[in-house]
This record gives structure tokens, C-alpha cells and sequence, in this order.
């Protein structure tokens, strides 16, 4: 079974429900002024003059109507085409034309953004075709002789299998943000990121902050959703187990710790008591993998090669281990006159101070004033590096504002 079928809404309800509701009701009521006045018969009198003149006035309120409609048609359309092409929803419909089948069919995004919408006969036009029956799909658009895929990836099965509302509501929100914004709040990218930072689309701090709440809370939504599933019986998830031991080939997660699964959608691992998997995938149909399955443990002497080291493989090294690493990195640029340091932002320490503050705010730890927290963060990170030039205090407060801003109300803790 497939756990989520597309949403199809009707043309007119959907832009109501999905668009601003007052341009496509500014479209409707120009569209039948429009039509009253160029459908109507003008009335005549023997009095010429009169005649004139009512005709005059009927063709500058005529024009005006027209110029009402044309603005309001340009501002719903680009409402639309933004957010078809941010991968909200799309368009579908039946094609008119001779030349075109009369099967219903996805319209092209691109077509679009010159489209010319018709509310009231619910059609479009696009690219020189007329399409009839205009509907809106939210979730996956069936393509032309796919496979119906039984097994995905991680994000994959998310886009095609979950709840279509919650991603709609991840996509609206990423709006908001850059895609490097996105990366460093830890999130994939479902739709079309901004190519603005977030302060500058004219929202307040308060707004800022509460726009990060709303992706972050629809994102646990999301995970929720697929929690459900997996319990259900409607998806099983696979993966290479990591921790406590590392595994080499595909292992069944256990649906009774549905509930205790932790998601990391950016690298397609989950994790829950103790346990990591890696190379998450989604199947619609029970897994033959067994849950015990055979490994190999890691040969403690000889490491494995860093040729062949992932980024998700990092954290099951020693600490030894990864303070080699970083002391060959600095060899390297000693020793070549073409090697670089890494860039400030990549061995920040700030990462970290973040990290920590986060699970303070999760043991209830969290300070109530931004200054006291900051205050035992520079303290706590001079003892783990007393070696290093560590951030102040205030360096930790202004880098840390908003994100103390968004763990404070979780907070109990007391000074």
C-alpha cells in the first residue's frame, strides 16, 4: 500500500486555502465587474447627447475595470507561480487543444509564471494550451512511466510517503530562510530556499524567532508523522548499524521503538537507546534483513582509512583519533606552501558552546538570564580547551541570542 496518496482540491478552493485569500478574492470580484459591464447591452435614448455620454461613461469604467482586473490577476499569479515553483503544490489539468489528449496532466512549472488564471470557469492558460478541470495536488506527482518504488532513502519516502500538509508547512517556512541558514539549523532542504538572509524580509526579531519555531515544530510534525508509520506497519526502515557496534550490511530498526526514534534527516541516520543507524531506507513491505545481524567489529589497531571515512562515520573515533586528524591537518600547512588553514568558521568553538547550551536546556540546566548562561558557557569551554584562545562571555551572548531566545521557555532552571 502506498501510506499517503496525493491531495487533489479543487482550482478555486485551493487558492483560497493555499494562496492569499484576498488576491483571489480581489480576481473574482474584477472578474465579474469585468463582466458585468462588457456583457451587459448599454441603454439607448432618443436623446443623443445622453446616448453619448452614457456610452462614454460606461467605456472609462469599463477600462478602469480592466486595468482592476489586470493587477489583480499579476499579484494571484505571482502568488501561485512562487509557490509552485517553491514545490508547494502544483497544477494539474485537461488539455483542450486538438493537437493534446484529453487526459489530465501535470502543468509545467515554468508555464506558470505567465499563465492567465480564469477563477470562474476554473481554467488556465499556459504555454499557447487552455487546461479545463484545473485541480491542485499537494504530494507527489505520479510520472510518466515511473515504477511505483516499494523502497527509498530516508528523505525520499518522506517526500512521497508522509503527511503532504506537513511538508507543505516545512516549505512554506524554509521561505524564510537561505539554504545555508537551513544547514546550519540542521534541516534538509525540501523546497526553494530564499536567496535573502531572513532579517531582511522585513520581519522583526519576534517574527524571526517565531518563524524558526514554526519550521522547527513542523519538522517534529513531520517526524512524528513517520513514527506513526512505522508503528503502524505502514513503513519499515533499514540501516547500518554504527552504535554500539559497528555493522557492514543492512539491519532491520525495531518498530516497537518507533516512538524512540531520533531523526537525522540530513544524513539519513536514526537513532534510539544506544543505538545509531546510518543509510536509512524506507520500505513499504516487510524487510527479509534479520535484527541480529552478523558484523564485524572495527580492527582497534589498524583504524579504517580516511580515504574511506564518511562524515557520518566521524563520531564512532576516538578522541585520540580525532586529535590526529587535526594534527596532520596542521603538518600539512606547515609543511605545503599550497595547504590552507581551515576558515575560522570551521573550527569555531562556538558549534560546540552551542551544542552544550542545547542540552543544558534539555536537563532543565538552562540559566534564565542570556548573561549568567553565557557567563558559565566561557567558563565551561576554558576548562575543556585551557590551552585555547577561548570566546568571552559576550562574544557567547551576541553569537547565541536567538538561540537562547528559543530554549529559554523550556527552561526551569533556577540561579
Amino acid at each position: 500500500m502506498t501510506p499517503e496518496p496525493p491531495v487533489l482540491l479543487p482550482f478555486a478552493e485551493a487558492l483560497e486555502k493555499l494562496c492569499d485569500r484576498d488576491l483571489t478574492r480581489d480576481l473574482r470580484d474584477a472578474e465579474q465587474l469585468v463582466w458585468r459591464l462588457t456583457d451587459q447591452p448599454t441603454a439607448t435614448s432618443g436623446d443623443v447627447p445622453t446616448a453619448d455620454s452614457e456610452i462614454k461613461r460606461r467605456e472609462v469604467e469599463t477600462i478602469r475595470a480592466q486595468l482592476q482586473w489586470s493587477n489583480a490577476h499579476f499579484a494571484l499569479r505571482s502568488n501561485l507561480a512562487a509557490r509552485v515553483n517553491r514545490g508547494e503544490f502544483h497544477l494539474s489539468g485537461r488539455p483542450t487543444s486538438a493537437t493534446a489528449p484529453g487526459a489530465v496532466v501535470v502543468l509545467p512549472r515554468e508555464a506558470v509564471d505567465k499563465a492567465t488564471i480564469d477563477v470562474t470557469a476554473n481554467t488556465v492558460e499556459a504555454a499557447g494550451e487552455k487546461y479545463e478541470d484545473v485541480r491542485v495536488i499537494l504530494g507527489p506527482v505520479p510520472m510518466a512511466g515511473e515504477a511505483d518504488q516499494r523502497r527509498l532513502p530516508l528523505l525520499q519516502a518522506l517526500l512521497r510517503w508522509c503527511d503532504p500538509l506537513l511538508l507543505l508547512n516545512i516549505r512554506r517556512c524554509e521561505r524564510y530562510f537561505r539554504a545555508d541558514e537551513l544547514r546550519e539549523l540542521g534541516h534538509p532542504q525540501l523546497g526553494a530556499a530564499s536567496s535573502i538572509k531572513s532579517a531582511e524580509h522585513g520581519l522583526s526579531g519576534n517574527r524571526q524567532l517565531e518563524v524558526r519555531g514554526l519550521l522547527e515544530n513542523s519538522w517534529s510534525d513531520l517526524a512524528r508523522d513517520l513514527q506513526r508509520r512505522i508503528a503502524g506497519g505502514e513503513i519499515y526502515l533499514t540501516g547500518v548499524q554504527t552504535k554500539p557496534t559497528l555493522m557492514m550490511a543492512q539491519q532491520q530498526i525495531p518498530a516497537t521503538w518507533a516512538f524512540d526514534l531520533q531523526f537525522n534527516f540530513g544524513v539519513m541516520s536514526v537513532a534510539a537507546h544506544g543505538h545509531r543507524w546510518t543509510a536509512v531506507e524506507c520500505s513499504l513491505d516487510p524487510t527479509d534483513v534479520s535484527t541480529e545481524a552478523e558484523h564485524t567489529p572495527p580492527d582497534p589497531v589498524a583504524p579504517a582509512s580516511c580515504a574511506m571515512l564518511k562524515p557520518e562515520e566521524v563520531a564512532d573515533l576516538s578522541d585520540e583519533l580525532i586529535l590526529a586528524l587535526l594534527e596532520e591537518h596542521h603538518r600539512r600547512v606547515v609543511a605545503s606552501p599550497d595547504a590552507n588553514l581551515f576558515p575560522p568558521g570551521k573550527i569555531s568553538f562556538i558549534p560546540l558552546i552551542k551544542r552544550m547550551m542545547e542540552a543544558r536546556a534539555e536537563s532543565g540546566d538552562l540559566l534564565p538570564e542570556l548573561t549568567s548562561e553565557a557567563r558559565w558557557l566561557e567558563a565551561w569551554i576554558k576548562e575543556k580547551a585551557p590551552t585555547h584562545h577561548t570566546p568571552t562571555a559576550a562574544t557567547i551572548e551576541n553569537n547565541l541570542r536567538s538561540n537562547y531566545r528559543l530554549l529559554n521557555p523550556r527552561s526551569k532552571a533556577t540561579i
